[in-house]
């Protein structure tokens, strides 16, 4: 049987890890494309952040409609709205629907999904089985 000396071992390990570089934000949100057309405003790729955060870009536009209070459609895989919203106002709107609707509050990953229970929403997460409701 080995001698193993507790304060080499963990010697050895904190310079591994200090090595080696852990990706710890693997939840990578693509850069919105906003443009203007006439008095209307689009995002273009809102197909690619609907499949990044796991949800269907009708729940998505929804929340946006309503957060940002104007019109809107789907239009293949782009939203579009009626007037011209800052984009900067639509990321912090985006943002807010992640951190509500995406992010695990216990811990904090992006492994989760929507489960209807009765006439209650809850955010169920996969990573750690934590559950919450949200409004």
């Amino acid at each position: 049987m080995p001698n193993y000396d507790y304060e080499k071992l963990l010697k050895r390990i904190q310079q591994d890890s200090s090595t080696t570089k852990v990706d710890e934000d693997r939840f990578r949100l693509p850069q919105m494309e906003i443009f203007y057309e006439g008095n209307t405003t689009v995002i273009k790729n809102l197909d690619k952040i609907s499949d990044a955060v796991n949800r269907a870009p009708d729940l998505i536009l929804k929340y946006l409609l309503g957060a940002l209070g104007t019109a809107g459609e789907l239009d293949g895989g782009r939203a579009v709205f009626q007037g011209k919203i800052p984009s900067k106002q639509i990321q912090n709107k985006l943002k807010d629907y992640i951190d509500t609707y995406v992010m695990c509050s216990e811990c904090g990953r992006p492994d989760t999904h929507l489960v209807k229970q009765g006439r209650t929403t809850l955010v169920r997460c996969d990573a750690c089985g934590a559950f919450r409701s949200v409004r």
